[in-house]
């Protein structure tokens, strides 16, 4: 398993093609994207968490492009994942989106994925 401090210096090292994988901790899923933004990278990141569950987030240039979810995509998709809590995370290098589905700016997206999750903590 690899540390957090390293999978995100290596993240901000990483070469095309590169795949570095590692257990998230310590940061949750829109912080660690939210830095991968601020040095403006473009990988795949792949989400498995606790319960089974798997997505995908696209960022081109440090911004998010499109995600996948199940029957989910784009908007909807990537507000489900950035809710996560304790993701298991396999980030590769830059690949293309199939498409363009997210329009909105990661911190609209994050504050609208943080309001939901915190509506669900509640009931």
């Amino acid at each position: 398993m690899v540390q957090l401090e390293t999978l995100v210096a290596e993240a901000l090292r990483q070469s095309p093609g590169e795949q570095r994988a590692g257990y998230l901790r310590g940061v949750s899923v829109p912080g660690f994207i939210q830095l991968l933004a601020m040095e403006r990278k473009s990988v795949v990141l792949h989400l498995h968490n606790p319960l089974g569950r798997e997505g995908i987030l696209f960022l081109s240039e440090g911004e998010l492009v499109h995600a996948e979810r199940g029957e989910l995509s784009g908007v909807q998709a990537a507000m489900e994942l950035l809710g996560w809590d304790e993701t298991e995370l396999r980030m590769d290098g830059a690949r293309s989106a199939p498409s363009r589905t997210i329009h909105q700016k990661l911190p609209v997206l994050i504050m609208e994925a943080m309001r939901r999750k915190d509506e669900r903590a509640r009931k």
